[in-house]
């Protein structure tokens, strides 16, 4: 499995014990994060940009392969990385070859000034790993509208995956999972696609653990055990990629990062603004130019 995220994803994949495994397994594969790190339990760190690699199966095992496009420095600038590489030790997890390849502000100002083309070629290096390490599952940040770096980063994987299928002919498994909402929560229309992963108290138990650990993140943990309560960490369901339903949405409202950035503007905090249409999509058709070329 390969996991490409803006965060950390702690998933029952990654923490279930050495002699006892979750009650569902998912099949070989990659998983892409935005973020080095993610906040609630079952996601990756909040600030930084991410991905799970691909994961591989050894002596029965899953073992998950985790990337990232940043290093989690937010807004502070101070890199979680070292975090991020502790806790994927712990848990087994390998680094794959994009990780933490750049701060979180650089990646704002990439995106503000159009540097699009960076973007296009994350999805070709990704695609090529995906190739060569031959890769079936890929699972990685949903579309949502909270944070524009993790909405990139699911076209870079969405741009991968195409790549793929257009190289080699293999229809890769493509799955997201959410890091803003309910980690339970899954519509009823992507049920029958689903990769369902139950935890028992034991590892629900280890997973939070795992989380509290990551000492940069314990306010978020905190907070996301509050807003969601614990048993909403002992399900998680990796979906079928679910972009063009949120596409379609943002055709009709902005995204709610935008109008966060309207009013941190308004406050004279903020001096530019990521937009949607005007910053964020055009990354989405630049890889798919890249990709019919």
């Amino acid at each position: 499995m390969c996991s490409l995220s803006a965060r950390l994803y702690l998933s029952a994949a990654t923490v279930h014990n050495k002699d006892r495994k979750s009650q569902v397994e998912p099949p070989d594969g990659v998983c892409w994060r935005n973020r080095a790190g993610r906040a609630p339990c079952n996601r990756p760190h909040r600030g930084a940009s991410g991905s799970r690699a691909a994961g591989v199966s050894v002596d029965g095992e899953f073992r998950p392969i985790y990337c990232c496009i940043t290093e989690g420095s937010g807004g502070n600038g101070t890199s979680r990385i070292a975090s991020t590489g502790a806790l994927l030790h712990k848990v087994g997890v390998t680094p794959g070859p994009i990780y933490g390849r750049y701060p979180d502000k650089e990646v704002y100002r990439l995106l503000l000034n159009g540097n699009v083309e960076v973007f296009a070629q994350l999805a070709n290096e990704l695609a090529d790993f995906l190739v060569k390490a031959g890769i079936t599952y890929v699972a990685g940040d949903a579309v949502e509208g909270f944070n524009p770096v993790h909405d990139v980063c699911r076209f870079v994987i969405d741009g991968a995956v195409e790549r793929v299928r257009r190289r080699t002919g293999r229809v890769l498994q493509n799955h997201d999972f959410v890091l803003d909402g309910k980690p339970d929560a899954c519509p009823e229309s992507l049920h029958s696609g689903v990769t369902r992963l139950d935890l028992d108290e034991d590892a629900l138990d280890r997973k939070i653990e795992a989380a509290f650990a990551y000492r940069e993140l314990r306010e978020e943990v905190d907070l996301a055990l509050g807003r969601f309560g614990r048993g909403a960490f002992g399900v998680e369901y990796l979906r079928p990629t679910t972009t063009r339903i949120m596409l379609e949405q943002f055709d009709r409202e902005l995204p709610a990062y935008e109008e966060y950035g309207q009013k941190r503007v308004n406050e004279r905090r903020y001096d530019e603004i990521i937009r949607y249409r005007q910053h964020v999509l055009p990354v989405r058709q630049a890889i798919e130019r890249e990709n019919q070329s």
